[in-house]
């Protein structure tokens, strides 16, 4: 009982009883500044949603924030559309854009104040007599020395917040160029299924009607297993082809973020790119935009400011407390005291030490990575050199033989060349148009390689509708 009316006699003074409203007025600020817990079930309804289709307003509105001109869903895709389409639907993609909100929430911790740590203190008294009272204290501890290396953590978190949102944004390059990379190899591959469909169905049409004449002896034995023999060959590669339609058609749909059921139209149309500029303004303009040299840039920076905290941190750190409060004979008084390290031992050399090797390997991985995009560049540039001679040659090679199965085709009709003999050089020129069909597709991904590669657009043209 007696303490009991110590603690309320000390509370009925002005100036402690301003005290008590002053702590009771933080206790409520604190609370109504609290974050509130909401719960996220992972719910069946929730993952449908997800997983289901983007419709296309959607994308069209998150096209326009960004400035691209929006997309037409009812005219078949271009591979350039196909590839701004992956960018806003691929899974993936989606995922890797919530770090962008990590990072910025990591700049905001990064900038605020430490907090004070209040420890009260209420002590009673375990013998009486006269004058002997309750004592308490209010200690106020605050880090100051954190508040030095502020502004470094500061900019730490941003330049790690660029290099997060440089590296999603080469995902998104990444994936926007896969996604161009198949659709344009299933133009390509569309293209010679059509042109062995076409010759299969020659082959077999000239086998149903010859084989009447081959029972009677009017037919060459040896012209007719020949014609088969191609026919069987054929199939074998339309059955090649379509499979590998299939697996490309699926590959394009996840890219993109569609259910394998789904279906969608891709442009008749592609127009070769223009002539590419000089290796060294290539590896120029990679080494300058190319958005993975960005984001190592950005980390690099990151740990130059983790190694001046790392050297900071050897100096002594500093701690300021106050505590006003009374002792067990009324008497008031108020405290202050500073503690800080003494670095005697280990003054954070294990600490500098981590950083400092860690900021080499970052300058070696930065090094590493120019080297690799230069030989790339050479590579791939060498590839396009070559596969463009081969285009041109096969291109002048194909104008005669075009010719000539035109020519033929009307002497069959003449009488003047067997059948056998035309279909056997029309299964020969087929062969070259496929054998071409997959040079230019070979120099098309090339071509698209050489963006990855550099971080660019060759031709903003490069595709159209027809």
């Amino acid at each position: 009982m007696k303490i009991k009316s110590c603690w309320f006699k000390s509370v009925k003074s002005p100036t402690k009883r301003n005290s008590f409203i002053l702590l009771n007025f933080l206790f409520c600020a604190v609370l109504t500044s609290c974050a509130i817990y909401t719960p996220k079930p992972l719910t069946d309804l929730e993952i449908n949603n997800a997983l289901a289709i983007t419709r296309a307003e959607s994308v069209n509105q998150q096209l326009s924030k960004s400035n691209i001109e929006p997309i037409d869903f009812n005219k078949p895709l271009t591979a350039r559309q196909v590839g701004v389409l992956s960018v806003i639907t691929n899974p993936g993609l989606k995922a890797l854009r919530a770090k962008n909100q990590i990072a910025e929430a990591q700049v905001f911790d990064a900038g605020l104040l430490p907090d004070p740590v209040i420890m009260p203190a209420y002590e009673i008294p375990t013998t009486t007599g006269n004058g002997v009272t309750p004592a308490y204290s209010l200690w106020l501890n605050w880090d100051i020395g954190s508040l030095a290396t502020r502004s470094l953590k500061k900019s730490a978190a941003k330049e790690q917040q660029k290099q997060i949102s440089y590296d999603v944004a080469w995902q998104e390059w990444l994936i926007a160029n896969q996604a161009e990379l198949l659709a344009t190899r299933l133009y390509y591959l569309n293209q010679q299924h059509k042109v062995i469909e076409d010759n299969q169905g020659i082959l077999k049409n000239y086998l149903d009607e010859a084989s009447p004449y081959l029972a009677t002896h009017n037919l060459s034995p040896i012209d007719y297993n020949q014609q088969k023999a191609n026919y069987i060959d054929i199939v074998d590669q339309d059955k090649s082809i379509e499979r590998l339609i299939q697996k490309t058609n699926f590959e394009l749909l996840k890219t993109i973020g569609l259910p394998p059921a789904a279906k969608i139209s891709l442009a008749s149309d592609y127009i070769e790119p223009s002539s590419l500029s000089n290796e060294s303004e290539l590896f120029k303009y990679a080494k300058k935009s190319r958005l993975d040299i960005l984001a190592l840039e950005a980390g690099y920076n990151n740990q130059e400011i983790q190694v001046r905290q790392a050297v900071l941190g050897q100096y002594p750190h500093f701690t300021m407390s106050m505590y006003p409060g009374q002792d067990n004979t009324s008497n008031g008084y108020f405290g202050f005291n500073v503690a800080f390290d003494l670095p005697t031992f280990n003054r954070n050399q294990g600490t500098i030490a981590i950083a400092l090797a860690t900021r080499e390997n970052l300058y070696l991985e930065y090094i590493s990575r120019l080297h690799n995009i230069r030989s790339d560049i050479s590579s791939i540039s060498s590839e396009i050199t070559w596969a463009t001679k081969q285009k041109t040659i096969m291109n002048s090679q194909m104008e005669g033989l075009r010719k000539t199965d035109v020519m033929l085709k009307q002497e069959v009709n003449s009488h003047n060349v067997t059948l056998p003999y035309y279909i056997n050089f029309h299964y020969g020129l087929a062969n070259k148009e496929v054998r071409l069909l997959s040079l230019q597709q070979d120099l098309a991904e090339q071509y698209i390689a050489m963006q990855i590669t550099t971080g660019k657009y060759l031709n903003e043209s490069q595709t159209k509708n027809k």
